[in-house]
């Protein structure tokens, strides 16, 4: 009988039964350097299924193939050891699944433990940032109108400034303004994919990217802390609670969706914070100039800069205050890689400059800022197959440094 006829009637893969006759448990015949099974082969086959199917271990089960083959099975020394390997086999099975249960058992606690006890806590613009809404042409207070709120947060209204008519609109919380169409090439992570894909090396080096940050910015009382271009990074989503006390959070994205996905998720944690969500794409922003105590660029730059030639500092430079601090982590690429083409490719709107370091800390030292610390976190040839870096092709090094800044 062929191999094929051999894994019909056995039901066992070609692939099992090759194992078995390199493990010596079944030896059929060859002829012309094919296997021939014989009938006693397949019976041999099928007590090994057997014996699989109780789960017995491949060394337990070579033990009983052997005392099969030199035994005519009916010697009760034989039989008594093939009993024994049962029942050993059979306690093993006993503690296995004592062990299981206990796993499923903690397992549950894991999960009751981590579901949401509690519903969501809607939050709107807080009241306590009202001084920072100022219209972006005029430099005035905007006025507040029509306005649903409590005594926290306003959750709808309409933001008007008297001089020039600028407006802008509070929706479910978040102030969305009239802002520069976004790029086809450009569409909201709401899967929060560029996370999910990324390969464990640089998922561990954008977590020790994040612990370097917070490690520099601890504490933060009374500051407005402003982060944006949340689609590829967002820092401050697991660390706003942990900065300090009394900060007043401002974030921004072009994609409503995303702040909104962001708001609800914070919303469950039921975390008593300030935070202004703005939905804005050209950076004419309804807030103060020289309001900002601490900005976070955590690669906030070159995701704008893959849809932009300008650089992102000279966007926010004017909301922050003369002296400010960046805390920056910055993903950089030699000069003439491969890895730059492929970035034209798959952004047709990015800058030649984008990922470039030496450029990047130029455009900062401009506006004032210098290098007060600073570290090498980290230096990648493969960043794998992940959305993150989808245009790094492997082999061209992928520098990962962050600083803090200061002017």
């Amino acid at each position: 009988m062929k191999i094929s006829l051999a894994s019909k009637e056995t039901g066992l893969s070609i692939g099992a039964i090759r194992h078995y006759i390199n493990l010596n448990l079944v030896n059929p015949k060859k002829i012309n350097s094919k296997f021939d099974f014989s009938k006693e082969n397949i019976i041999q086959l099928e007590f090994i299924r057997k014996l699989k199917s109780m789960g017995m271990p491949v060394k337990d089960i070579e033990k009983v193939i052997a005392l099969r083959k030199i035994s005519n099975w009916v010697e009760p020394e034989d039989i008594n050891e093939y009993h024994k390997i049962l029942s050993d086999h059979k306690e093993k099975l006993r503690s296995d699944m004592m062990a299981i249960k206990e796993m499923i058992k903690q397992a549950d606690q894991e999960i009751n433990e981590n579901t949401p006890t509690k519903e969501r806590t809607s939050t709107g613009l807080p009241i306590r940032g009202l001084y920072l809404l100022y219209c972006p042409h005029c430099k005035k207070p905007l006025v507040l109108t029509n306005a649903q709120m409590d005594h926290k947060y306003i959750y709808q209204a309409d933001l008007l400034c008297n001089t020039c008519k600028y407006s802008a609109l509070v929706q479910d919380g978040i102030l969305i303004t009239d802002s520069k169409p976004i790029s086809q090439y450009d569409k909201p992570d709401l899967e929060r994919q560029v996370y999910k894909d990324n390969s464990t090396d640089l998922i561990n080096i954008i977590n020790r990217s994040s612990q370097w940050i917070y490690d520099q910015m601890i504490p933060q009382n009374d500051k407005v802390i402003l982060e944006t271009n949340l689609n590829s990074f967002f820092f401050l989503y697991q660390t706003m609670d942990k900065l300090g006390s009394n900060n007043l959070f401002i974030v921004i994205d072009k994609f409503k969706d995303l702040i909104a996905m962001f708001k609800k998720n914070l919303e469950y944690l039921g975390l008593d914070l300030d935070i202004i969500y703005i939905t804005n794409n050209d950076f004419c922003l309804p807030i103060r100039d020289k309001c900002v105590d601490t900005f976070i660029d955590f690669s906030s730059s070159s995701e704008h800069m893959l849809f932009n030639k300008t650089r992102l500092i000279f966007n926010i430079h004017p909301y922050l205050k003369k002296d400010s601090t960046i805390y920056s982590v910055f993903f950089s690429l030699q000069d003439g890689c491969l890895s730059r083409t492929y970035i034209s490719k798959h952004y047709p709107e990015t800058s030649p400059d984008n990922f470039n370091s030496n450029k990047y800390l130029h455009s900062l030292k401009e506006n004032g800022y210098k290098i007060v610390e600073s570290e090498n976190i980290a230096t990648l040839k493969n960043t794998g197959k992940g959305l993150s870096f989808s245009f790094h092709q492997e082999g061209d090094k992928l520098d990962i440094n962050a600083y803090k800044l200061k002017r």
